[in-house]
């Protein structure tokens, strides 16, 4: 990481995203299989995001922000996975709206970053089935 970049999140911060990634597979592991015995099938495709979709109306009274990060991570793997990217700390601009928020980049030629966590908070608050599907599939 540049230094620029490292002045711009503190030693904690940048551990904290380190550990965010680490803990990656076992989160999802475990955020899939309460999503398979609720009746939900997972399986990191973009017809899945339907049963994503389902899974966090489904949960939407006894949601929480733990919840809501390991729907977010689901989300970010699904377009990791299918568009491509790296999960990157957002750390363009202070005044940036994601920034200090784990983000998909590099998978444009443009410098634009997929935000799981605010797609997660859009789709809690609008609520409109397909929404996840159409930011994924409108991507560039």
């Amino acid at each position: 990481m540049s230094n620029t970049k490292k002045t711009l999140a503190t030693d904690e911060e940048l551990e904290k995203f380190e550990h965010f990634l680490f803990e990656m597979n076992d989160v999802l592991e475990e955020f899939v299989e309460s999503a398979s015995q609720a009746g939900f099938s997972l399986n990191y495709s973009v017809d899945g995001l339907a049963d994503l979709e389902r899974f966090i109306t489904a949960n939407s009274e006894h949601s929480d922000s733990s919840f809501d990060n390991r729907a977010a991570r689901y989300l970010g793997e699904v377009f990791r996975k299918l568009v491509g990217g790296k999960w990157e700390l957002c750390l363009k601009n202070p005044k940036y709206m994601y920034f200090k928020l784990p983000v998909i980049s590099g998978y444009s030629t443009h410098s634009i970053e997929f935000c799981p966590i605010e797609m997660i908070a859009n789709f809690k608050a609008k609520k409109e089935a397909g929404m996840l599907r159409t930011a994924m599939m409108s991507q560039p």
